[in-house]
């Protein structure tokens, strides 16, 4: 009887949910994806500093393939 609670109490444990992203890391997605924006709009600001954000460089259709700055 003992033995079998233990397994169930086991199992409970493992359902753990996801670990989530930090949150500086979500920060550094969300400036990256800006300034990807700001290339897409070339009329305000062209090149400002782009994609300085280390590896996240965002090649989507649309965003101009610039070389880093």
């Amino acid at each position: 009887m003992a033995g079998e609670l233990h397994k169930k109490a086991k199992k409970e444990k493992t359902k753990r949910r996801k670990t989530k992203r930090p949150k500086n890391k979500r920060k550094k997605i969300q400036k990256a994806k800006r300034r990807a924006a700001r290339i897409r709009r070339p009329e305000e600001g062209i090149l400002e500093g782009i994609m300085k954000c280390g590896s996240f460089v965002f090649m989507r259709a649309g965003v101009a393939r610039t070389p880093h700055i």
